[in-house]
């Protein structure tokens, strides 16, 4: 308290003139010491559109900061993710939206901070002409990549809405668990239909143009119609361990607006994005360059984003608890700045 009150003081009296120039050194001198210690911060990305925001970020690290230092690495899963911070080798991370309220609900001590992408799941087919409305579903058998995913909840969401019942009116199957399989075995025309995300998605349409495979049905604009927002719903949250926000908020601060200038970039230099992310090996170029402006990349900080991650979250809830670690999270869920 002492603190702040000599600051006020000294503030106050310098702009109105009442301090000699002798009289503000010896005030400012009273003050602790507002240097900040040097910090070194860890943050992991995952292969595919996870980590395609924060590319920038994790090609450059934040350049022109002299005490902070940001390394940043890509990883193959969310589970090689989780078990870096469970162990503490991990600052921050990109993660699905529904993994960081389940590693919340366990207690580990990270905290939501921003959203760092949104929807981007499509129904896709061999056969666009056939849907014309979503009723166009019943009676046909569509493949889900990952059972439990976002995929999976969106497609039981969206058939909900409409009073279709899956098993009766659709059968849905998991079998092929592998997003980049999956679209594959569409282009081959081992698939007729499958509900699948971006860069995937890009990806089946250009290779399988001639056959005529297309994007039918957009899960965002569902979303948005049967929840009446102008909003999405988050797929990816950047989650940063509590220790660094309690000891160290100003680097936090900073690492935000290196994650939101690198998605800004990125949107803005799909080219050059793309060979970024070949280089470090989250997906190739030429899949990546032209997926980048289906793929929703969008900066939004944690408290403004709060109702729609809520809304998402209960989404999930309702249809399988264990989706979301057991229940909703609460308020110390999300940063507040």
């Amino acid at each position: 308290m002492k603190r702040v009150f000599l600051m006020m003081a000294a503030a106050a009296l310098i702009a109105g003139g009442l301090l000699t120039a002798q009289g503000q050194q010896d005030v400012m001198d009273e003050l602790p010491s507002m240097s900040r210690e040097p910090v070194n911060a860890s943050m992991a990305v995952l292969k595919g559109p996870t980590g395609f925001g924060l590319i920038k970020l994790v090609d450059e690290g934040i350049p022109g900061s002299d005490d902070l230092t940001l390394e940043s690495e890509v990883l193959p899963s969310p589970n090689e993710a989780v078990a870096r911070m469970a162990s503490g080798e991990l600052d921050a991370a990109v993660l699905p939206t529904n993994l960081a309220s389940v590693l919340y609900n366990r207690g580990l001590p990270f905290s939501t901070a921003a959203v760092t992408g949104m929807g981007m799941n499509y129904l896709v087919s061999r056969e666009p002409s056939a849907f014309s409305s979503w009723e166009d579903v019943r009676g046909r058998t569509i493949h889900v990549a990952a059972k439990g995913a976002t995929p999976d909840y969106m497609m039981q969401f969206v058939l909900d809405a409409h009073g279709i019942i899956p098993d009766e009116d659709v059968e849905l199957i998991y079998s092929i668990s592998n997003a980049a399989q999956l679209a594959q075995m569409l282009i081959a025309g081992k698939v007729e239909h499958a509900v699948l995300p971006e860069p995937f998605v890009t990806m089946t349409e250009l290779k399988g143009r001639a056959a005529g495979v297309q994007r039918v049905f957009d899960f965002q604009k569902e979303w948005s119609r049967i929840k009446d927002t102008d909003e999405t719903y988050p797929m990816t949250v950047l989650v940063i361990r509590n220790e660094l926000i309690e000891n160290s908020f100003w680097a936090v601060e900073e690492i935000l607006e290196a994650v939101q200038d690198s998605i800004d970039w990125v949107n803005s230099h799909p080219g050059e994005a793309a060979a970024l992310i070949e280089k470090h090996g989250v997906l190739t170029a030429a899949m990546a360059e032209p997926a980048i402006p289906n793929c929703n990349l969008r900066y939004i900080s944690a408290e403004e984003a709060e109702t729609s991650i809520e809304d998402f979250l209960t989404v999930l809830h309702d249809f399988n608890p264990k989706a979301v670690g057991g229940e909703l999270p609460d308020e110390a869920f999300y940063l507040k700045q």
